[in-house]
């Protein structure tokens, strides 16, 4: 859609930031970067008319960053809009995060063990390793 969205990035040298950004390019030293959409202001990054969707309650995977203990803590949740990530993220003491698009494939497995699981075809996956 054109505008910069909301991005977690991760750098080599440990840094974490969660910024809007319409291209990757200038990121210099990035170990990994997730693009999603803002919690609070998502349709200001162009996810309005038919990409307003974003905004449903939904099945959704949302991932943010807590900077008092250097954790990324990653969310899979039933009937969730942004607006109820950004509860739960201010629970858990979480400052900022990204919500990715919601629906049926949301699913998370812990350790082995799975917390939400799914029957569809996951064409992206996120594997995070401490």
């Amino acid at each position: 859609h054109g505008k910069p969205v909301t991005t977690l990035c991760v750098y080599y040298d440990g840094v974490v930031q969660i910024k809007k950004l319409s291209t990757l390019k200038n990121e210099l030293g990035l170990k990994c970067a997730i693009s999603g959409a803002s919690l609070t202001d998502y349709a200001s990054e162009g996810f309005t008319g038919k990409f307003s969707d974003i905004a449903r309650s939904a099945e959704r995977t949302y991932i943010g960053y807590r900077k008092a203990d250097n954790k990324i803590v990653i969310c899979v949740r039933d009937g969730t809009t942004p607006e109820r990530a950004l509860k739960t993220f201010q629970n858990l003491g979480v400052d900022d995060g990204i919500t990715l698009d919601g629906g049926g494939s949301c699913c998370m497995r812990v350790k082995g063990e799975w917390k939400k699981k799914t029957s569809r075809r996951i064409n992206n996956i996120l594997m995070w390793e401490d």
